[in-house]
């Protein structure tokens, strides 16, 4: 009896499972999963007197021909600039897909506002801040060798160190970046600035990096003590070779980033983690782009150059 009841049960649940499979089925027109294009605009802006605009349309989800893979780049659109709500006077000229505004002068803690017209579309309109420069106080850092065990000799060349500047008092957002750059005989035989530094900095991991998954760090002030903030990093060379390199250059470059700018970097970042995930959900990048995509934001930037031998 105890078997026949089985065989019953799973009698029912092919059943079942095979409408619902059927239920589900439903013939779709390729052609109604082509959407219609959006705008998206792509600006980061900082001080400085030019501001480059990138102004193109989405693609169909299914692209059928050659022609409906190539991005489209309108040339026909028209571009407005508002500084704190004014209308900027400047010389405009669409140039390799950009639109290129110059004869400016953007300055921090000003409100910036694009106003696009575009034939077909809504007006897109944005609207950003450039932040306050922060910059950095100081560098530490020092070189250390590892060698291998097996074969007794230098393996890796490890630079290790910290990177400390001061908050102000009002939220801030970051973005930390380190590019080293070796030297022989003051000629630069290898650029490392592509690869990750690593950093297990309670800033780092409170922002959902991985230690060793770092190529720049984005992150907000929050955790910072008194103003105060001091990064630990280590940039690891496993290409070591002894008595190639005279020494090596660590360019550190500190973006202070607009809330607008921050909230897309960090939403960018999730949606990178979670295309490797089979269980994360799906994230949605922030755009500020009103009636289209992209981003339009300010940012300010210190960097800061130093040799170790």
């Amino acid at each position: 009896m105890k078997y026949v009841f089985i065989k019953i049960l799973i009698a029912v649940s092919i059943i079942i499972g095979a409408a619902t499979l059927t239920c589900c089925i439903k013939e779709i027109d390729s052609a109604d999963v082509f959407v219609v294009p959006e705008p998206v605009v792509n600006a980061l802006f900082s001080e400085g007197s030019m501001l480059e605009i990138q102004i193109s349309l989405s693609r169909s989800i299914i692209r059928a021909s050659d022609a409906e893979r190539e991005f489209i780049y309108p040339d026909n659109a028209i571009v407005r600039l508002f500084e704190n709500t004014v209308e900027l006077n400047c010389n405009s000229t669409f140039d390799r897909n950009l639109y290129i505004l110059s004869l400016l002068e953007l300055k921090p803690e000003n409100s910036y506002m694009i106003e696009i017209e575009l034939p077909e579309f809504t007006l897109l309109t944005a609207e950003s801040t450039i932040p306050s420069l922060t910059k950095i106080d100081s560098i530490m850092v020092r070189r250390v060798f590892e060698t291998d065990p097996e074969l007794n000799e230098i393996d890796q060349d490890i630079l290790k160190g910290s990177v400390i500047f001061r908050d102000s008092q009002e939220q801030e957002y970051y973005m930390l970046q380190l590019e080293a750059y070796d030297y022989i005989y003051g000629n630069e035989i290898y650029d490392r600035k592509n690869d990750y530094f690593t950093s297990d900095d309670p800033v780092a991991t409170d922002a959902g990096y991985q230690p060793e998954d770092i190529r720049v760090l984005v992150f907000s002030d929050k955790l910072f003590k008194d103003n105060v903030c001091d990064i630990s990093f280590e940039i690891i060379d496993g290409l070591y070779s002894a008595g190639v390199k005279d020494s090596t250059v660590l360019v550190t470059k500190l973006y202070t980033l607009s809330e607008e700018l921050y909230r897309y970097l960090i939403t960018f970042h999730g949606q990178y983690i979670a295309d490797f995930s089979f269980m994360a959900e799906p994230v949605q990048v922030y755009s500020n782009i009103e009636n289209g995509l992209g981003i339009f934001a300010g940012y300010s930037l210190d960097s800061l150059a130093i040799s170790i031998k």
